[in-house]
């Protein structure tokens, strides 16, 4: 990205468009339009979503954060996480049956989500996971499916993953736990993958910043920095609980959250 900001996101959103459009597998961005670093790709990103939505993704329901598990952070050579846009055509139920058409290459992440319940006011401080644990009314056992058009996704840089909407392909949502009546302890939670009903991995709900709520919490003052919001109605799903599991087309997955619940999901070959 070059000269006018404005112009370049838009032109290296376009570029992304027409890849997944085309289903290109790409070396990387082309020079002149790969954002020089997470800011630049925000910008794309923000060019992007309103693309997307009028190819079908439909509009925004809320937020994916990534790279919030130490290991993620350190195959990307992140140092920090990030955010991508939940795409309502891109939400499906357990049990969904997914054909997706513009991803390459695709991975698998069981990730713990809430649903925001009413509008966060500013606050001074920011937020921490207790005082944003009210403004959530849901817990939801999920899988994130990331799909990517990148040859090489890990070396190709945290800004052009960002700009490509961080990778999101679909997120699949099992049944939801209401929080009404408090948080269930997640500490002694197990969560296992399971690939065409293999074991691939297992890990815990302490691996996405200590504390699921503290993804949340991150991303309300993240956004706050930037004058924006989450919106009552919003998703934010909260990054892997386990290391990254790649997936081929014809695969089914099944990822176990203990007493929580389980969540399927099948991609068509």
């Amino acid at each position: 990205m070059r000269e006018n900001d404005a112009m370049s996101a838009s032109a290296t959103a376009k570029f992304l468009v027409e890849a997944r459009r085309d289903r290109r597998l790409l070396d990387g961005l082309p020079e002149d339009l790969r954002p020089r670093d997470v800011e630049e790709a925000y910008a794309v990103q923000d060019a992007l979503v309103p693309l997307l939505a009028e190819h079908g993704s439909g509009g925004p329901v809320g937020f994916k954060v990534g790279c919030t598990n130490e290991a993620a952070m350190e195959l990307l050579g992140a140092d920090r996480p990030f955010w991508g846009r939940l795409l309502a055509e891109n939400v499906f139920e357990s049990g969904a049956q997914l054909d997706l058409p513009d991803a390459i290459t695709l991975v698998v992440e069981p990730e713990y989500a809430y649903r925001v319940s009413r509008a966060l006011p500013a606050r001074d401080g920011g937020y921490d996971a207790e005082s944003v644990l009210p403004f959530v009314s849901e817990l939801i056992p999920s899988i994130e499916v990331v799909g990517h058009r990148y040859a090489d996704f890990v070396g190709t840089g945290v800004p052009s993953l960002v700009a490509d909407n961080a990778l999101n392909a679909a997120w699949v949502a099992g049944a939801p736990i209401d929080l009404g009546n408090g948080a269930p302890d997640l500490s002694d939670v197990p969560v296992e993958v399971y690939v065409d009903d293999v074991l691939q991995a297992t890990g815990s709900a302490e691996n996405v910043l200590g504390h699921p709520l503290n993804v949340v919490a991150w991303l309300v003052n993240e956004l706050a920095d930037r004058g924006r919001a989450l919106a009552p109605g919003d998703y934010v799903t909260t990054g892997t609980c386990t290391p990254l599991i790649p997936i081929a087309a014809g695969s089914s997955v099944r990822c176990e959250f203990g007493r929580l619940g389980s969540v399927s999901v099948a991609v068509t070959a």
